[in-house]
């Protein structure tokens, strides 16, 4: 009988700790989110980003852009999530149609934009068209700071530059800035912040000119110092603060400066 008595209370034992080392132990997954034919008609062939938010702290884990499939696919986009998630957590999604394809978000209802739960225990969703949108456009863009380090202020103090925010290949900036390099052991030697949001994911480029030959017009360089400056945008490398140090390695950018 105290064979019988232990035995059973050995097992129940090991049944407690399995049962608290499974209740230790997340359940971890990546999320997936889709939408159903009733995309396809207003946004066929349209871009659209998606977001994964964490609820407890508002924090994106995740941005994915793809394209709203023809009528007649079913779903007429997914995403699939990169990180692998706790899913006992509950999570955000949010996603947003280019429904006037200018490459910009703008709030709704100029494009299209949602935001949907995914309860905890969760890992898919199915989502509906309809036209109660919520502005996500923060969770997709980010505003960028252009800093000249104080290499700039030796050869450049008190010379004027201009700095143009150009989106990809364009032949335009999305918008120019001018301004004047301060004087020497001044930091930083300039800062500009530039007023278009930039999307996560796209390219871009600051195009840089000093006038250092002082005669108001843009030359080519070297009689004038020139810069083509990436902006890092991805998901995993972008920031709101990009800091640039002087060099002598020029890049034609009159074009973009009138």
């Amino acid at each position: 009988m105290t064979k019988k008595v232990f035995g059973t209370l050995a097992a129940a034992a090991v049944l407690a700790a399995c049962g608290s080392d499974s209740a230790a132990t997340p359940m971890t997954g990546r999320i997936t989110l889709s939408g159903n034919t009733t995309f396809n008609g207003p946004h066929a062939n349209q871009t659209m980003r998606g977001a994964l938010v964490r609820a407890s702290d508002g924090m994106t884990l995740d941005v994915q852009k793809t394209t709203v499939a023809p009528a007649g696919t079913n779903p007429a986009f997914s995403f699939t999530f990169a990180p692998e998630v706790d899913l006992s957590a509950a999570y955000k999604v949010r996603y947003w149609v280019d429904f006037d394809s200018n490459d910009e978000c703008d709030a709704p209802p100029v494009d299209h934009q949602w935001e949907a739960d995914v309860p905890a225990g969760q890992s898919s969703l199915s989502v509906s068209h309809s036209t109660t949108f919520t502005d996500v456009c923060d969770t997709f863009t980010f505003p960028l700071t252009f800093v000249g380090a104080t290499s700039f202020n030796g050869p450049h103090a008190s010379q004027v530059f201009r700095a143009a925010l150009v989106r990809g290949a364009a032949a335009t900036a999305l918008e120019v800035v001018s301004g004047t390099v301060a004087a020497t052991g001044t930091n930083p030697a300039f800062s500009v912040a530039f007023a278009p949001r930039l999307v996560i994911g796209e390219q871009y480029s600051v195009k840089l000119w000093v006038d250092f030959n002082g005669n108001g017009t843009c030359d080519a360089p070297p009689d004038d110092h020139q810069w083509s400056v990436p902006v890092p945008a991805d998901f995993s490398t972008y920031q709101s603060t990009l800091t640039y140090a002087h060099n002598t390695s020029f890049t034609p950018v009159c074009s973009y400066l009138p």
